[in-house]
């Protein structure tokens, strides 16, 4: 029975992709200038200037970095009841997350979606904060001893097996693809993992 259920943040905890996708449809006049903007952040993954330069050619106007994070967090939702069935969990085990991205950009994102209220911000782990990206183990590694926990005793939740697996792996973590953002009812089916 693992006691510590690591996740992370975009497209796992939180739907990225929707929040982005409402942002452009609530600023665009057509879907097919939201469906282009989508394919070219690639989840985040893709080359962010050229969606910068694409949108600011739709807009008119200089798009910023700045502008897609505060669309993305002003456009944030949670499922119903998840707050409350993720803080359940948390009494079961050790709940952290660990997350590619900058510092400044993840964070907001947790405080918007009010998951700093569940997971402290002392196990919440950021890529840019810690010098490494995954998929290198010695993330995994440290967030164990951080933890004070063996890699097996952990499981790691993520939506990019390329990235998120090899890590966990290469530790001993056991890993579980994410092919969708949680809602409330997967938090209750890890809830049987762990109890």
């Amino acid at each position: 029975m693992p006691s510590v259920l690591l996740f992370d943040l975009d497209n796992t905890l939180i739907d990225r992709d929707s929040a982005l996708r409402r942002f452009f449809t609530r600023n665009l006049d057509k879907i097919e200038q939201v469906h282009t903007l989508m394919a070219l952040d690639g989840s985040g993954y893709g080359n962010r200037q050229k969606v910068l330069a694409y949108w600011s050619s739709l807009r008119k106007s200089t798009a910023t970095q700045e502008d897609l994070i505060q669309g993305i967090v002003k456009n944030l939702e949670l499922p119903e009841g998840f707050l409350n069935t993720l803080s359940i969990l948390a009494k079961e085990c050790t709940l952290g997350i660990l997350s590619n991205g900058r510092t400044q950009s993840q964070t907001r994102k947790v405080e918007a979606t009010n998951l700093h209220h569940v997971i402290p911000s002392s196990r919440i782990w950021i890529s840019e904060a810690m010098g490494l990206r995954k998929p290198d183990p010695v993330l995994f590694e440290s967030i164990c001893t951080q933890l004070k926990v063996p890699p097996q005793d952990c499981i790691y939740l993520g939506d990019r097996d390329e990235i998120d697996r090899p890590g966990a792996e290469t530790v001993g973590m056991p890993f579980q693809l994410v092919e969708r953002p949680l809602n409330t009812e997967d938090l209750l089916r890890l809830m049987e993992l762990v109890t």
